[in-house]
């Protein structure tokens, strides 16, 4: 079956600052807050009516995005174009893919987790796996046949790339959201609550993350050193729960960011900063200097004084980067959509080129409606409607994202 490629609007940089405005205007009608400008080497390709939120290209060419609905998406040509691929196994929504060559990789999500040894032309359930858990949240794979996956209070690996087991129950309650191996031996799991554990040759752990903020991801540069990444606030998106449309209470005030450290393996985490801003959703690092963490919110302050649809605040995403191993950090790009996941592409070449990444954001559409009948005790409750339908943006920077 010929694929036709879905019509995806693209912008160098200039053209993105204009298409930044056109969106600022629609912006400022409804919240009188215009976004951000983008202030990095970042290129954009719009994907209409997409809500994407995971992105995996095992090489400068060849690319995957994956995300409500069971939506799969490829891209043969660096991410300018996108085709949909028609995995016709499930309608889920799907969080996170990982692909470790052209040809195979890993979509994982809602009580689902997807195979493809042919580059997405076909796509088939893994019968161990899918339906166990409820939500599977994160595919991590350390080579081509040794990964994890993370989801509910669950780890499981494959040594193979084809038999999947579990390797740890964690207590009840545990909710795991991000997964790192830098080998077999020494891994970590992050999640609500500040939630941190340890893989030592066999032996889990748990750490004092010194924080009880949700964090979304880990990555280590070496056993020793390595980040994690979190905050508070949610989307207007699948994560709050309140997308059915019923009563679901005030949303959550002025979001914030946070970003640990250790030198020790995870003996002891210490903040580079918890502050204020949207939350951070992924980071990585290819070396001991250069590293990227990317997050987002789609409002700021939610309280309104009238009961008429309103925006969630501001869609509000971050890119930030660090040439100095994670001591100082410089927002790249403050765009209008929440970003969600980055991807470093590998380069064997010596000495390696500037970086290349993919980052993928997405606005969901969705907006705050006040609960008319809302008592003095509760007088900020309400629902999200859908009022636009969501607008995903596949980001690629140069240069390592740097002007």
């Amino acid at each position: 079956m010929k694929l036709i490629p879905i019509l995806s609007k693209r912008f160098s940089r200039p053209a993105a600052a204009a298409l930044i405005v056109i969106v600022g205007v629609v912006s400022i009608i409804a919240s009188t807050i215009p976004p951000i400008q983008p202030t990095g080497s970042w290129d954009g390709t719009d994907l209409s009516a997409r809500y994407l939120v995971s992105i995996s290209f095992p090489d400068a060419s060849n690319g995957w995005a994956v995300g409500k609905n069971g939506d799969i998406l490829h891209s043969s040509d660096g991410g300018i174009s996108w085709n949909p691929q028609q995995q016709n196994v499930t309608t889920n929504n799907l969080n996170s893919v990982f692909f470790v060559n052209n040809q195979e990789g890993w979509a994982v999500g809602s009580g689902v987790v997807l195979h493809t040894v042919d580059g997405g032309l076909a796509w088939g359930t893994v019968p161990s796996l899918s339906g166990y858990i409820t939500n599977y949240r994160q595919v991590f794979f350390l080579n081509n046949s040794q990964g994890w996956i993370v989801g509910g209070n669950q780890i499981w690996g494959t040594s193979n790339g084809s038999t999947w087991s579990q390797v740890n129950a964690f207590p009840s309650g545990t909710s795991l959201t991000g997964v790192h191996f830098v080998d077999p031996n020494h891994g970590w799991v992050v999640g609500k609550n500040g939630v941190v554990w340890i893989y030592d040759t066999g032996v889990w752990n748990l750490q004092i993350s010194k924080t009880t903020k949700d964090l979304n991801s880990v990555y280590f540069i070496d056993p020793r050193v390595g980040f994690a990444v979190g905050g508070t606030s949610w989307t207007a998106g699948d994560e709050d729960g309140c997308t059915s449309g019923g009563l679901c209470g005030t949303p959550p005030g002025s979001p914030s960011q946070i970003m640990l450290y250790t030198t020790n393996s995870g003996a002891k985490w210490d903040a580079v900063f918890d502050q204020p801003g949207a939350p951070l959703l992924r980071v990585v690092f290819p070396d001991a200097n250069n590293g990227w963490a990317v997050g987002g919110t789609e409002y700021e302050v939610s309280r309104w004084p009238s009961g008429n649809p309103q925006p969630v605040g501001v869609p509000r995403g971050v890119i930030k980067g660090t040439k100095d191993g994670g001591k100082t950090w410089t927002d790249q790009s403050s765009n209008f959509r929440p970003t969600y996941d980055i991807w470093l592409v590998k380069n064997s070449a010596t000495p390696p080129p500037p970086a290349t990444l993919f980052a993928i954001g997405v606005d969901s559409g969705r907006w705050w409606k006040l609960n008319p009948k809302s008592t003095s005790l509760y007088p900020h409750q309400g629902q999200y409607q859908k009022v636009n339908d969501p607008l995903t943006m596949v980001f690629k920077g140069t240069n390592g994202g740097w002007p």
